[in-house]
């Protein structure tokens, strides 16, 4: 399942089977009924560079308004083609792929501030750090996070890890490790990781350095937000039909 693209259909879609999901986890979530626990989430700055793959994705004008109207936001499509537009087919890859990052973005967002209403501290980080493939370097692509996390840089895909990749391993692991232990991802010899906080809106950025920065695209995240809730909506006014 493409998470970049899913995030907000499996947050909101007609999935609730009365066994596994007995209600949308959306309106748990809404209602401050979700499980009282620590959260780490994040997203990247180029979730869908790799997995891009027309024609599976929109690579025109046609398609890519086709795709919001079919698979996404239905009704709702104008406001969002009006948020990531395109003018012809040449632009219908940067502005998917920025819409795909921004997706996978707000749902740790939303799911952060939704934590945050109930108490529980949640830590939001934003990667930057570029990847490699076969000697190219490209974007902080959709699960680059997992190979910091592993420790594991198959040498075919990504090539001779440098002392900067280790280093940024080590230093993810030492966070992830004390979470797991403490629910605070701080440590000793860390850059402080802020925990989130609405009054300032700060995550932390894993790039070429590690530093606490302003949650990016948040006036982007409202948008999603405003037609999500306007989903939610629509489909529990249709439930109870």
């Amino acid at each position: 399942m493409r998470a970049a693209q899913k995030s907000l259909d499996n947050y909101a879609s007609e999935n609730v089977d009365g066994w596994v999901l007995r209600e949308q986890p959306a309106a748990i979530f809404r209602d401050g009924r979700q499980a009282p626990v620590p959260l780490l989430a994040g997203s990247t700055n180029d979730e869908w560079v790799v997995g891009y793959d027309p024609p599976a994705d929109p690579d025109s004008v046609e398609s890519y308004k086709a795709w919001m109207r079919q698979q996404r936001f239905f009704e709702h499509a104008d406001v969002m083609f009006a948020l990531y537009p395109v003018e012809s087919d040449a632009d219908v890859r940067v502005s998917f792929l920025s819409l795909s990052a921004d997706d996978a973005g707000q749902a740790a967002y939303f799911m952060a501030r939704d934590m945050t209403k109930i108490g529980q501290n949640s830590y939001l980080y934003y990667i930057t750090y570029p990847g490699k493939f076969k000697g190219m370097t490209i974007g902080a692509y959709h699960g680059i996070e997992l190979r910091f996390l592993a420790g594991f840089f198959r040498k075919s895909r990504w090539g001779e890890p440098t002392e900067a990749d280790w280093e940024l391993a080590n230093t993810m692991r030492t966070y992830w490790t004390q979470f797991a232990r403490t629910g605070n991802p701080n440590g000793s010899g860390l850059p402080e990781w802020p925990v989130y906080d609405a009054a300032n809106n700060l995550c932390l950025e894993f790039g070429r350095n590690i530093r606490a920065r302003p949650i990016p695209h948040l006036e982007r995240y409202e948008v999603f937000d405003r037609v999500f809730k306007a989903r939610l909506a629509e489909q529990e006014q249709a439930r109870r039909r």
